[in-house]
């Protein structure tokens, strides 16, 4: 349903371009009356892909004893293997098999959103609150919607193998295997899982556009002011958990462009703006930067 309206604005605004082309065959100057101006459009705004949090593992493999103390370092482990030395025996050998494991992960970069969930319908109103000749400033506000989806894999795999301790008492000398010793032991199968990540971003922008008539049906402007985004996420972990969350983030844009005007009433507007967040929104899963450089291309209509 979302991408059906965003075709349905996309249409729209083609057909109000065609009609204002068709019926704007007569030239007209920059019209120096004060009103408001409605623009309707599209954006295309350049996400990075967002960032979905790692499994924390422990440094080191683990190693355990059946019957005796489970999880140890390998430096418990040796401590665990003293303790067990008789300090009567004078002959004969201590033997004792730990029982090894670790975890591997590693990690796919998350997939960068396609160009369609990239670009935004852009409904935006202005209205002149100054002018002197051909120089006025304009308090400008726009609406932006934008519905995301990214992935990532992350492979897991759980090893174990067997280490081998050994005490001659007779000799007084330790054989015991190292961690590099047992490199090549080590078994166990990858379990794949997919993360997953949705957004519906909702951008609201009020700030004060600085527009000259450069020349006779050509206006161009700079703008900037404060951000207002709402974002209502989905995310899973690829392990059956999964957290929805809606935050809320104040930011700042800046942006430049021109509009060509058909005639007193019709224009057309593009511009290229850049949005900075306070903050990144997300959820326990994955966070996303809402930073992000985008353009835009909007008709105009002037009342």
């Amino acid at each position: 349903m979302k991408y059906v309206l965003k075709a349905l604005v996309t249409v729209t605004c083609v057909g109000m371009i065609g009609f204002s082309v068709a019926n704007g065959a007569e030239q007209a100057q920059v019209g120096t009356k004060s009103g408001w101006r409605i623009s309707l459009g599209g954006s295309y705004r350049d996400f990075d892909s967002p960032v979905f949090s790692k499994v924390s593992l422990p440094s080191g493999p683990s190693f355990a004893i059946t019957g005796g103390q489970s999880g140890m370092s390998y430096s418990q482990m040796v401590a665990d293997f003293d303790a067990q030395k008789s300090p009567t025996a004078k002959t004969g050998f201590l033997f004792q098999r730990y029982q090894a494991s670790r975890a591997l992960v590693s990690y796919d970069s998350a997939s960068s959103y396609t160009g369609a969930e990239s670009l935004s319908p852009v409904i935006g109103a202005a209205t002149d609150i100054w002018q002197d000749g051909g120089l006025s400033l304009s308090l400008a506000g726009n609406f932006q919607f934008f519905s995301a989806n990214s992935a990532a894999y992350e492979r897991t795999t759980n090893q174990s193998c067997q280490l081998n301790a050994f005490y001659d008492y007779a000799k007084k000398t330790d054989i015991i295997e190292t961690i590099d010793d047992i490199e090549h032991k080590w078994t166990g199968a990858a379990v794949v899982s997919k993360k997953k990540f949705a957004m519906d971003l909702y951008v609201f922008d009020l700030g004060l556009s600085l527009n000259y008539v450069a020349a006779e049906n050509l206006q161009v402007f700079v703008a900037g002011g404060p951000t207002f985004s709402i974002a209502d996420m989905e995310s899973s972990n690829g392990l059956g958990k999964n957290e929805d969350e809606v935050e809320f983030e104040y930011g700042v844009y800046m942006s430049c462009g021109g509009t060509y005007w058909f005639n007193e009433t019709y224009g057309l507007s593009a511009e290229v703006r850049y949005d900075n967040c306070f903050g990144t929104v997300g959820t326990p899963f994955v966070k996303q930067d809402l930073d992000s450089a985008s353009g835009m291309l909007k008709f105009v209509m002037k009342f």
